[in-house]
């Protein structure tokens, strides 16, 4: 008797056996019309585990992210963009930031913090400006004028 585990083994070595035939057609000498019978066939195998599994559509959605990623920045589901290093085997992540370019620029002086061995200040400096970078100052007025409100209506 094969256990349900056991077929669902089965199926993920078929469903990669299939994408590597499609991927290598003259390798493995497979001709015109079994590409197109290969690639139906995968195609209705992805749409069931689309299907059944949310986690497919999350996995696609990595992918993809992961196809565009720069080296040392990484762009992430919720939109935001990081660059990193790696320093004594850990990765050391800059601030979230909105665009690429800006990750990309993050990254520079990251790169160059590691190599002058000053990756703590720059991190502080990565951190301060977007603390106190455009904008900041407006929020840090909203936080200001709560706060004095707050205290107004103590003593009132």
């Amino acid at each position: 008797m094969v256990s349900e585990g056991c077929c669902a083994s089965l199926r993920d070595r078929a469903y990669t056996s299939l994408g590597a035939l499609l991927l290598h057609p003259r390798h493995f000498h497979v001709g015109p019309r079994t590409t197109k019978l290969l690639r139906a066939e995968l195609e209705s195998w992805q749409q069931q585990g689309a299907a059944v599994d949310a986690r497919f559509r999350e996995q696609e959605q990595v992918l993809e992210l992961m196809r565009h990623e720069i080296c040392g920045v990484l762009k992430f589901m919720c939109g935001g963009v990081a660059a990193y290093v790696h320093k004594q085997g850990r990765s050391i992540w800059g601030p979230m930031r909105p665009t690429v370019p800006q990750a990309v620029q993050d990254r520079q002086l990251l790169m160059k913090g590691l190599h002058e061995q000053t990756l703590d200040d720059v991190l502080l400096q990565l951190k301060s400006a977007t603390l106190h970078g455009p904008g900041a100052e407006m929020e840090q007025g909203k936080h200001a004028a709560n706060e004095e409100d707050n205290l107004d209506d103590l003593f009132a």
